[in-house]
């Protein structure tokens, strides 16, 4: 910087010294204009710094707003693998319920079916039971008639056999009185 300034020891600076009173007007103006000159400078060099601040501001909030970018895009893709599994799994489930609910109408239709198959055995079974009833009755019946023929059978086999004896009888009086 000084090296742009014009030195006291610079040959301009002479010429402005051996001119006598202008030169020391000369010299105090060149002087204001080198301070004004290292004011700017001054200033340029703080603008400058304030720019370089800014500047690394700037990346920073940069590279924190890429890398939070980043992280989000991560995040964003964990999170559409884990939808993407969730989908494929919550159509594996639906799959599965389809497939339940399927044999659970199937289930229901055997059941219906068992249950239709049961009431007419029993309504058969009730039948039947009316129908034993009924023989048991028609049975005893039967016996008692059996019973009774029995009895009548042997009431008349007795009285044949009293008849035939009284025909013996009657026959052997009749050879005899024959005789």
């Amino acid at each position: 910087m000084s090296s742009l300034l014009p030195s006291s020891s610079s040959p301009m600076n002479t010429n402005m010294n051996s001119g006598g009173g202008g030169t020391l007007q000369r010299s105090s103006v060149n002087n204001a204009a080198a301070d004004a000159l290292r004011k700017k400078m001054q200033q340029l060099r703080d603008e400058l710094e304030l720019v370089k601040d800014d500047l690394e501001r700037s990346r920073k909030d940069f590279e924190k707003e890429r890398h939070a970018r980043e992280l989000a895009e991560s995040e964003v893709s964990q999170l559409t693998r884990k939808l993407h599994s969730f989908e494929e799994q919550l159509e594996r489930t639906e799959e599965r319920l389809i497939q339940t609910a399927n044999k659970l109408e199937e289930a229901s239709h055997t059941a219906d079916e068992r249950e239709r198959t049961r009431k007419m055995l029993e309504n058969q079974l009730n039948l039947g039971s009316d129908r034993t009833e009924i023989l048991e009755i028609q049975l005893k019946e039967a016996r008692a008639l059996a019973t009774e023929s029995d009895k009548k059978y042997d009431e008349v086999a007795r009285k044949l056999l009293i008849q035939e004896n009284e025909l013996e009888k009657a026959e052997d009086r009749a050879k005899r009185s024959e005789m």
